[in-house]
């Protein structure tokens, strides 16, 4: 846990009633470019009126109201809070009356007594990219009376497409960034800063006392690990993925047997993804969001990962939505005035605009047509493009064009695929079209719909498919989950690399099920070189 005291992130609150503290305000007045700022009447104006909300009183009844509620004396009443990172002093009213001002508005969404019970909970957040505004927003509502903060990472300029902070605060601990601004929304709101992050080792300082954990971090084992140790505690754990509004409640409080990612993830130990690169943790992350409720852009992006994009994106948009839902869904939790249930709930703001009124995605009319049904999905026909547009061709030429036509999807040869020698005679630009085709029936069938093929020659003769669209039974094609996971190797590999132990013969034996088939290996690097020499001249 770092409390570095060259990276102060708590106020010191300063009371005017304690000469010691009386001293220390001294000082820092008479220290060189310190700002000071005293509100405090205003303050008591704003306070007393909320304590009259019926009539509108005059500045005589406000000022007796505000002498009343002081005792005659304004100089020994509320506090100085100083921020040591801003080299600023401010002062305001003492922690009962600031509370209670500061949440006034909130009535009666959230009631007096709900707000005192809340004031009264512990929150520990992993992770603040969507943690930031998670933290940020609970504070905002007081949530909570304490936070915790995890998170090993600093600010960098690319986290600025999302995070809530300026340029001047590069290089600084993301924990101590969002604790800063807590500090200066509410200084009596309770911070701890984990800023090594969510470990083994400060596990039970983090987690001890929590009434919810809000996961956000990146590192798949951290999370699995987060949730074992949650689960074993009876802790609650909420997490939002920053696409669709995606969150996932875990009532590990109310069903300790509970498999963590609702079973997704069943046998998998986070020992063996630690490990793993960004991108070779991908087919995992998918799994967990489950690939066919992702959005279109976010499937495409995956494919990306440390290739054209460094890791997967997160949208400004979407982070603060999550904020928000994470936000609601935690306060509750923790009010636990009416049923949350675990399980996997969607926002989706692609849906806003789309000219279908109030339909949440799981919940379409029975009498709706069958376009209109499944287009505030976020249009299932962009969905199966997007997945067909993932199959695999030689060189990754895309030898193919997809576009829509009323009632479903056409398919037709791109002209010049591939400059490759492979694609002489347009072999291996028909070897793309049949995987491209056989990714879009995977797709269509596991999102409930079925394709009636027809295939048919284009006007230059080449051929086309026409697929009409249809509600169908829905059940997802077991081979669904691997559309994200193929890959294209793009960067060229230097050294030896073995295939793992037993994969050759397995492969191989696949093949000789098939009548008159053999598959052969060359496994010399000098026959692997001629070979690489022969192709190399032929391209």
């Amino acid at each position: 846990m770092n409390t570095s005291p060259a990276l102060p992130f708590s106020a010191e609150v300063l009371q005017v009633t304690c000469p010691d503290h009386l001293d220390r305000l001294r000082e820092l007045r008479e220290s060189p470019g310190y700002e000071v700022i005293d509100a405090i009447d205003a303050q008591l104006k704003d306070l007393v009126q909320t304590r009259q909300p019926g009539r509108k009183m005059d500045d005589a009844e406000i000022q007796a109201a505000t002498a009343l509620h002081v005792s005659g004396d304004v100089s020994t009443y509320g506090v100085w809070v100083h921020y040591p990172w801003a080299k600023r002093v401010v002062r305001t009213l003492p922690e009962d009356d600031f509370i209670e001002l500061r949440t006034n508005r909130n009535q009666q969404k959230i009631t007096v007594a709900e707000q005192s019970c809340l004031r009264s909970k512990v929150v520990g957040i992993v992770g603040l990219s969507v943690g930031q505004s998670v933290a940020l927003t609970m504070a905002l509502e007081r949530c909570c009376g304490e936070i915790r903060l995890a998170d090993f990472d600093v600010i960098d300029l690319s986290n600025l497409n999302r995070l809530r902070c300026g340029i001047h605060e590069i290089g600084v601990p993301k924990t101590i960034v969002a604790a800063r601004q807590i500090a200066e929304l509410d200084p009596y709101l309770n911070v701890v800063c984990f800023s090594d992050g969510y470990t083994i080792e400060n596990s039970d300082a983090f987690l001890d006392g929590l009434d919810l954990v809000v996961d956000e971090c990146d590192s798949i084992d951290i999370k699995i690990e987060l949730r074992e140790a949650a689960r074993r505690r009876g802790i609650p754990v909420v997490m939002n993925t920053s696409d669709r509004g995606m969150t996932d409640i875990e009532r590990f409080d109310l069903e300790p047997q509970r498999p963590v990612f609702h079973g997704r993830l069943s046998g998998l130990a986070q020992g063996n993804l630690s490990d793993l690169t960004t991108e070779e943790k991908v087919p995992y992350v998918m799994d967990i969001l489950g690939m066919s409720s992702t959005s279109v852009r976010l499937r495409a992006s995956m494919l990306e990962i440390q290739q054209s994009i460094k890791t997967w994106p997160q949208l400004a948009s979407d982070v603060v939505l999550g904020g928000a839902i994470v936000c609601d869904v935690a306060r509750r939790v923790l009010l636990d005035d009416e049923p949350v249930v675990s399980g996997r709930y969607y926002m989706d703001l692609s849906e806003v605009g789309t000219g279908v009124e109030g339909v949440a995605p799981d919940d379409e009319p029975e009498d709706a047509p069958a376009p209109m049904a499944r287009r505030i999905r976020g249009d299932v026909v962009d969905d199966i493009i997007a997945d067909a547009a993932l199959a695999p061709s030689a060189g990754n030429a895309q030898p193919w064009v997809w576009s829509r036509i009323d009632g479903g999807l056409a398919l037709n040869q791109r002209s010049g695929g591939g400059s490759s020698i492979l694609y002489h005679d347009d072999k291996a630009s028909m070897v793309g079209l049949g995987a491209t085709l056989e990714t879009a029936l995977i797709s269509a069938g596991s999102r409930g719909f079925a394709l009636d093929l027809q295939v048919v020659d284009d006007v230059d003769g080449s051929p086309a498919a026409r697929l009409a669209l249809s509600p169908g039974s829905a059940g997802e094609d077991r081979h669904f989950g691997q559309i994200a996971r193929r890959r294209s190797v793009r960067a060229r590999r230097t050294g030896e690399t073995r295939l793992p132990d037993g994969v050759m013969e397995r492969m191989a034996a696949e093949v000789a099920r098939f009548p008159g088939q053999e598959l052969t290996f060359l496994t010399s690097p000098a026959e692997i070189d001629v070979v690489a020499g022969l192709v190399g001249e032929a391209e």
